[in-house]
């Protein structure tokens, strides 16, 4: 999935077939080390998939604990980011 959405910021459409493309645009657009960890570290975290968050406000029929948790994994994915970002810049520098 994180592939196919760097794929799509940078308009490569065959990036699943062939990924040297889009590692040529990535190189080309000045995206740092510290700023890559950090986006991988949001995309491993934050609550991306809307069926688990529609299956998470049926199970106990609330859509309130559905916001709640994705509302939840939102913060805690940026704060995890930022951190990684503050962390490999420190140590890249």
């Amino acid at each position: 999935m994180f592939v196919g959405t760097l794929g799509t910021i940078f308009g490569i459409e065959t990036v699943d077939e062939d990924p040297a493309p889009l590692a040529d645009q990535i190189a080309a657009s000045g995206l740092t080390v510290a700023s890559g960890a950090a986006l991988v570290v949001f995309f491993t975290i934050a609550l991306q998939c809307v069926s688990t968050v529609a299956r998470l406000a049926r199970e106990p029929r609330s859509a309130r604990f559905a916001v709640v948790l994705m509302a939840g994994y939102l913060v805690l994915a940026w704060l995890a980011a930022f951190g990684i970002y503050q962390l490999a810049g420190g140590l890249l520098s």
